[in-house]
């Protein structure tokens, strides 16, 4: 069970699927950065069944923020990556600490989290790294996919009437503990149904029906794609399937008015 204390952690949760190549490079840039956030940090790693040598990168880094690395076995999928690693966070988190999610691939600069940690101040509960926010942007994309992900943007926008997110699909965000255990507890093992990267959108709906839309915030985010090593993981066709699939299915908890309670 977790306890009270009197210090803010923010805990870092990095999917990681077959990511050795940028592993070291990625942990350096967060321990450069800790110092800007304000309050301690830790990484929690979830290697999904790497094959080239995840772990052992993470295990052989040096440095000053700890590391809790959990491996499976096989590969399960980022939907099972994020299970796990949110539910050792909510094991091991406090009221008042943060969660931030981000890619391993070296696309989110861990030297934003500085700037959610700002914008989570005073009533907010969800901070957004947003593309589509003002000043925000995506470089290395191709001109198809910044179509597909502004045409998802603008579906998700269109069937839930929430007018304080733009960017759902995006992975980098900060959530408060608090607010993500009770839709851990309301949701266990069934937090993450969507299968492939369309978990994303699914994982900021369920948190949305614990919070108010009002308490939701966003700042500009530029996604570095042109800084991935390796060919991209998220097969396309299967994620715009899967998020019009989870648009469907959030009629269980979405109602006219936006959101509500589970």
């Amino acid at each position: 069970m977790a306890g009270t204390r009197d210090a803010v952690v923010i805990h870092i949760l990095l999917p990681a699927y077959n990511e050795s190549e940028t592993m070291e490079d990625l942990l350096q840039e967060i321990d450069l950065a800790a110092p800007t956030f304000g309050d301690s940090c830790r990484v929690v790693l979830v290697d999904d069944g790497s094959t080239d040598g995840t772990s052992d990168r993470a295990r052989c880094h040096i440095g000053p923020t700890p590391i809790s690395l959990i491996q499976h076995e096989r590969n399960r999928g980022l939907a099972a990556a994020l299970q796990t690693g949110i539910a050792e966070i909510v094991r091991s988190g406090s009221p008042g600490d943060l969660v931030v999610f981000m890619d391993a691939d070296l696309t989110h600069s861990p030297r934003l989290i500085s700037e959610l940690c700002q914008a989570m101040r005073g009533d907010v509960d969800v901070v957004i790294a947003s593309r589509y926010a003002e000043g925000g942007q995506e470089l290395g994309v191709s001109a198809f996919r910044k179509l597909l992900s502004h045409g998802a943007a603008l579906v998700y926008r269109l069937a839930l009437g929430v007018d304080t997110v733009r960017d759902f699909s995006c992975g980098y965000r900060m959530i408060r503990w608090d607010v993500l255990k009770r839709t851990y507890e309301t949701w266990g093992d069934r937090l993450l149904e969507a299968t492939g990267f369309s978990c994303t959108g699914e994982l900021l709906l369920k948190v949305l029906a614990h919070t108010d839309p009002a308490r939701l915030t966003e700042v500009p985010f530029v996604l570095h794609y042109e800084r991935k090593r390796g060919q991209s993981k998220m097969p396309v066709w299967r994620t715009v399937l899967g998020t019009l699939r989870l648009l469907w299915a959030a009629r269980k908890y979405v109602n006219s008015n936006g959101l509500n309670g589970c």
